[in-house]
């Protein structure tokens, strides 16, 4: 599908379902019930410019062992009802290393809901890319979900949210490089959260500061912080630590 617009209906925009393929280039979802869907082992590839805005629902979900693949892609997922996107039933939302992935980014403005939604499903990061999400109650929540970024190419903007990266049970993050979390009420909460790992690495450094809270821990997350730029951590007695940042 390309340079299209799917505007103003009552139900989903952009439905991919039941071991579908489907690949969109330049493509606007607009103000319908719920922007696109990708479920039962179905899988969507973004490119171009893509905007799935103002949808009373969430802007994006996939479930069901399903993946939506930025490629290359400029996404826009803003002012939404619901989750800018949400995945869910290990699914997942993934920038690969192809050469043509370069250079990818997903900004995420102004949702009624999260940023980004990871149930049990995860989000991959292995090409330069940058992920930017402000001004929403929950940057990226993590319920039983990952985050992986590996190779110190992807970047993370999380800002102007009322928690910037929030790991529930069971949530885990290995990023390495690139993660600045900047002006939220909380910047990092895990609350019975996995293994936490963030590293900082010279050429793409890492930071949590400017927030009300930089990290806060809880109910036996465990966490190791390497070389990261951190203001102020809380941790209650529960909590494993180790790195250049550790609990008081």
């Amino acid at each position: 599908m390309r340079n299209t617009t799917v505007q103003d209906n009552g139900s989903t925009g952009v439905v991919v379902a039941e071991g579908s393929t489907a690949e969109l280039t330049d493509c606007s979802i607009l103000r319908n019930d719920a922007g696109i869907d990708v479920f039962t082992q179905s899988s969507a590839v973004l490119k171009g410019s893509i905007r799935t805005n103002d949808n009373l629902l969430n802007g994006a979900t996939v479930n069901g062992t399903s993946i939506i693949e930025i490629r290359g892609a400029q996404v826009e997922a803003s002012r939404n009802g619901g989750e800018g996107l949400a995945a869910g039933s290990n699914s997942q939302l993934a920038v690969f290393g192809f050469a043509g992935s370069q250079g990818s980014t997903f900004t995420i403005d102004a949702n009624g809901g999260g940023g980004i939604l990871l149930g049990d499903s995860i989000l991959n990061v292995f090409s330069e890319s940058t992920i930017a999400i402000t001004n929403s109650p929950l940057g990226i929540l993590c319920g039983a979900g990952k985050i992986i970024s590996p190779f110190g190419v992807g970047r993370f903007v999380i800002e102007n949210n009322g928690v910037g990266l929030d790991f529930g049970l069971d949530g885990t993050a290995l990023l390495v490089g690139g993660l600045t979390v900047r002006n939220n009420g909380t910047g990092v909460r895990g609350d019975g959260a996995g293994v936490l790992t963030f590293i900082s690495i010279p050429s793409n450094p890492s930071a949590i500061t400017g927030n009300g809270v930089d990290v806060d821990l809880r109910f036996g997350a465990r966490a190791t912080i390497e070389g990261v730029d951190v203001g102020t951590i809380t941790c209650d007695s529960t909590v494993l630590s180790r790195g250049t940042t550790v609990c008081p």
